[in-house]
């Protein structure tokens, strides 16, 4: 059977791998290349990523999948680290110690991002998805959280948009960057 697949990125790859033993698949891809968020190009002897991407050491499907394709030894472990510069200092803010050491925020704010960071985990992102995540903050956190934490990722992330950000999201990624492991990411 003749199959056509919209979109080179990750989903479409997956699906005419799967599908190409037994058929004659046809990929359709608006860009110039493949893997969408995945894509990568070549500068002399280094491949740098086209977008910001990465996996996490809990996500076991991507990681059935790289093992099935024999690239998990291609897979690459890095250390990530986050940080701000407030005040004419860059402050890192990768670990739980780094944040308790952030004078930008008291220590009942740092005990509120705490809890919240352990709730994300068992809190379901669908109720989340039509709240904004910068209400959702301002009513669980409190203003200077939002304004001094979250408000500047958010600027940084989405621009002019962060005000359109779904709770959803935030959520999400803050139980997926808590849970990290050992390795990196």
């Amino acid at each position: 059977m003749k199959i056509g697949i919209l979109g080179g990125g990750l989903c479409g790859l997956v699906a005419a791998n799967a599908l190409a033993g037994e058929h004659n698949v046809v990929m359709f891809e608006k860009m110039p290349f493949l893997g969408g968020c995945l894509a990568s190009y070549h500068i002399d002897e280094y491949w740098i990523e086209r977008y910001y991407h990465h996996c996490f050491s809990g996500d076991e499907q991507l990681f059935t999948l790289i093992r099935e394709l024999g690239l998990w030894d291609k897979l690459e472990w890095r250390e990530g680290s986050t940080g701000y510069f407030s005040g004419g200092t860059l402050y890192p803010l990768t670990t739980p110690l780094q944040i308790l050491r952030w004078p930008e925020l008291s220590l009942i704010d740092k005990a509120k991002l705490a809890l919240m960071t352990l709730r994300a985990k068992k809190t379901d992102p669908l109720s989340l998805d039509d709240i904004p995540a910068e209400t959702y903050i301002l009513e669980h956190l409190g203003s200077r959280i939002y304004s001094s934490f979250f408000e500047p990722l958010l600027r940084s992330k989405f621009g002019k948009n962060r005000s359109k950000v779904s709770a959803a999201w935030l959520i999400s990624r803050i139980a997926i960057r808590s849970n990290r492991g050992a390795s990196g990411e």
